[in-house]
């Protein structure tokens, strides 16, 4: 688990990443690997920094390498999709809101979000138990030959 303070400094802060589950040296910031649909989100301007920083240090803290792993193997594929397709990176925009609900809510930091508590059910099930099952994915090749933030 994790302090009561932590949620709170992470926006701020941002440093509750670094490095864990990235493949080091990559250069792609503080943990900006462990979430990289979030992280296309955000570099499209379509998450508020707040909310990304929030969800990278959730992940850290919350979620376990299984998950990362798993969340891999569909999530890596989908930020190429989501490069090439408006649609497709609006409904993970629409996803991503909701569970940054759920994320507050579990932290007791905002309101029930049913949708967003189905949203992360759903979805840290699924890579948790892909997780099991899957080699892991080089999240790097995403941003090959770009200077990162």
């Amino acid at each position: 688990g994790a302090s009561n303070s932590g949620p709170g400094a992470a926006p701020a802060g941002g440093h509750h990443g670094a490095g864990s589950t990235g493949t080091g040296g990559t250069g792609a910031g503080p943990g900006t690997g462990q979430r990289v649909i979030c992280t296309e989100l955000y570099r499209q301007g379509l998450m508020p920094r707040e909310d990304w920083k929030l969800d990278l240090w959730y992940t850290q803290n919350y979620l376990s390498r299984q998950h990362i792993i798993g969340y891999w193997y569909y999530a890596i594929p989908m930020v190429k999709i989501m490069r090439k397709n408006k649609l497709v990176t609006n409904i993970w925009k629409h996803i991503a809101i909701n569970r940054t609900q759920d994320i507050k809510w579990r932290l007791g930091k905002g309101k029930f979000n049913l949708l967003g508590r189905l949203y992360s059910t759903v979805l840290e099930t699924t890579a948790n138990i892909l997780g099991h099952f899957v080699k892991e994915k080089d999240y790097t090749v995403l941003y090959k030959g770009e200077k990162q933030w």
